[in-house]
């Protein structure tokens, strides 16, 4: 997290609004990484999009890629991975109704080119 293309997550994060999204279009799975469906997992699509793609299999703590379009956490869960390591880790998604059992409630950004507004970011439970 070189780590790939999706989350350009360092010790200087910060949290990044999201835009609306245009009228009749629910909004993207980051606002809400809860409600993609069973066995679905809110994951970058893209350096620009957040989409529900099958779920992984790492629970909490497990080692995971941070790689695009492939979910290597369970539902739930995002990979928390710095840009210099190889590896990350499974850490949960929070927000105001779902506080972190450890951690800080932290965004991670996605790494678009910020040419379409801000980068798209989730809330993530990091150690």
């Amino acid at each position: 997290m070189t780590r790939g293309l999706p989350f350009c997550l360092a010790l200087f994060v910060a949290a990044v609004a999201c835009a609306s999204p245009p009228a009749g279009t629910p909004p993207a799975c980051n606002q809400n990484p809860w409600e993609c469906p069973t066995g679905q997992n809110c994951w970058p699509e893209s350096t620009s999009t957040f989409g529900c793609v099958t779920a992984g299999s790492g629970a909490a703590g497990s080692q995971c890629l941070d790689v695009v379009g492939t979910a290597s956490c369970v539902a739930g869960f995002g990979c928390y991975q710095q840009s210099s390591a190889s590896m990350g880790v499974c850490v949960a998604y929070c927000d105001s109704q779902h506080p972190c059992s450890s951690g800080t409630c932290t965004a991670a950004t996605l790494s678009c080119d910020g040419s379409s507004g801000p980068c798209p970011s989730i809330s993530e439970c990091v150690p």
